[in-house]
């Protein structure tokens, strides 16, 4: 969790605010079971927490109903990671978080395993090598919603986002 944290607050600081795709960061708290890091909840527009898109691969009524706005979301977020180089340790679909803004129209957030894992983090240095990290996990997590929600759809939208 250090890892993350050191991380997300530099890229917050630098770029990732500007991204708003990740949920702020405020600080540790000292708790009765150690140390405790405060990030934002995400809330959908009705209060309620946001959905996190492994629930979401898994309702048929909601791919048949949000399969082009999920699928160009996604393909945002991707563009998005590459535009502001952010580097994750894995992105899987329960790190995505899908807000609903209003009762139609949603936006992706990703959260949890920020930074790498890499004794000497070249990505963070070096555009090249961010933006192929970037590019293996994107893939991985493409191949990982095609190997794991079995809808249609799910899989139609794992070979739709993969970057080539």
């Amino acid at each position: 969790m250090h890892r993350e944290v050191r991380y997300l607050t530099h890229i917050l600081k630098t770029r990732g605010n500007q991204s708003g795709v990740l949920p702020r960061y405020y600080g540790s708290v000292q708790t009765n079971k150690g140390q405790g890091f405060i990030f934002d909840i995400i809330y959908d527009f009705d209060g309620r927490i946001s959905t996190p898109l492994s629930f979401l691969l898994n309702d048929p009524a909601f791919l048949d109903l949000h399969y082009h706005g999920l699928k160009y979301g996604l393909i945002g977020l991707r563009e998005t990671l590459f535009k502001y180089n952010i580097i994750s340790m894995a992105i899987y679909p329960e790190n995505i978080l899908c807000q609903k803004i209003n009762p139609y129209d949603f936006k992706l957030m990703f959260i949890n395993d920020m930074g790498s894992g890499a004794f000497i983090p070249l990505e963070y240095y070096w555009e090249p090598a961010a933006q192929a990290k970037i590019k293996r996990r994107w893939n991985r997590l493409a191949r990982f919603i095609n190997k794991h929600h079995l809808l249609h759809k799910a899989q139609l939208l794992a070979q739709d986002i993969a970057c080539r």
